[in-house]
């Protein structure tokens, strides 16, 4: 049972790769419909100060699943491959994906920094709970 919620919970997070990818390319294509950037912007991205601001934070946030989350799926993985899932390490897998999520919503949304920085500190702070977890496990 713990084996699933941790290989949805990686799911569920390159789900939110793939909904951010899909955000992304609608505002992209909104804004060079509406002339507010050209397409040959996107061969070096070097005008980004000068693009609409929706279409940044869609970017940003894109980028940003690249970062934080990969650590996610490697220590997803890392318990899988050694066995460890247990409820604490699917509740706190689940914690971090809730969090992500109600980070993209911000971030996608209104983008309150406040709120925003929040739930980031919140989701570092599951994943970083959740490799003290493993290692815990694995040493001691």
């Amino acid at each position: 049972m713990h084996a699933n919620i941790l290989i949805a919970s990686s799911f569920f997070m390159v789900l939110l790769v793939f909904f951010t990818l899909g955000v992304m390319f609608l505002r992209r294509v909104k804004a060079i419909r509406s002339g507010a950037v050209r397409v040959r912007h996107f061969k070096t991205y070097e005008t980004e100060s000068q693009m609409p601001q929706k279409l940044v934070q869609a970017s940003r946030h894109y980028k940003n699943l690249f970062e934080m989350p990969p650590l996610f799926h490697v220590a997803v993985l890392l318990v899988l491959g050694l066995q460890l899932q247990d409820g604490v390490v699917s509740a706190l897998a689940v914690l971090y994906c809730s969090f992500r999520l109600v980070h993209t919503v911000i971030h996608l949304g209104a983008n309150n920094v406040l709120h925003r920085m929040k739930f980031f500190g919140a989701s570092c702070l599951v994943l970083f709970t959740m490799w003290l977890y493993i290692i815990g496990k694995t040493f001691l």
